[in-house]
């Protein structure tokens, strides 16, 4: 008897361009692994910016990446490609809502999952709140470097890429902003 050996099985280890092409070879597990893992920074993306009631966005990011798969070279990361198409599809949002005159409010503070007791829910919710606030002072695009660059982990080439202008802009649009933030805060 001839034993054949058994494909690889999908692996946490798989860096996101594998998966990338094993989806693109038809592994259509490979492109739902893709997208759970970046799923919750995506939706952490747009209710810091529209609240909750972002699923829409979330969806649209998903689906505009579907669309633009074939045409990626893999010159930046899967990643960097997702939130690049999270950032049109946020602007293009934003620009919709402003032709409605709808208003603009603050997005809505979502539950944390290990509940802490009920005075340090309150003080992280104050802080968060407050954060979130001035956070809104900043020009959108800063907004968006500092929350990618602080709370996505993102490197400033990727995050460059994602708000298309040159890395130094970036770096400098940061200093302003983490400076202007303080500010805010105090």
């Amino acid at each position: 008897m001839h034993l054949q050996p058994s494909p690889p099985q999908p692996d946490d280890r798989d860096t996101d361009l594998q998966l990338l092409e094993r989806w693109r070879a038809g592994d259509l597990e490979a492109g739902a692994r893709l997208f759970e893992r970046h799923y919750a920074g995506i939706q952490r993306f747009f209710s810091n910016k529209v609240g909750r009631d972002c699923e829409d966005l979330i969806q649209s990011t998903f689906l505009g990446c579907l669309e633009a798969i074939e045409g990626f070279r893999g010159e930046s990361s899967f990643r960097t490609l997702l939130f690049a198409i999270a950032r049109f599809k946020l602007l293009k949002h934003l620009r919709e809502r402003r032709r409605d005159h709808k208003y603009l409010g603050p997005a809505r503070i979502s539950n944390i999952a290990d509940r802490p007791s009920f005075n340090a829910a309150m003080a992280a919710s104050k802080e968060r709140k407050r954060l979130l606030a001035a956070m809104r002072r900043l020009p959108l695009d800063t907004q968006l470097m500092l929350e990618l660059f602080y709370w996505e982990a993102m490197p400033v080439k990727d995050i460059a890429l994602v708000v298309d202008l040159p890395d130094n802009t970036v770096k400098t649009r940061m200093r302003r902003g983490r400076q202007q933030l303080v500010k805010e805060l105090d």
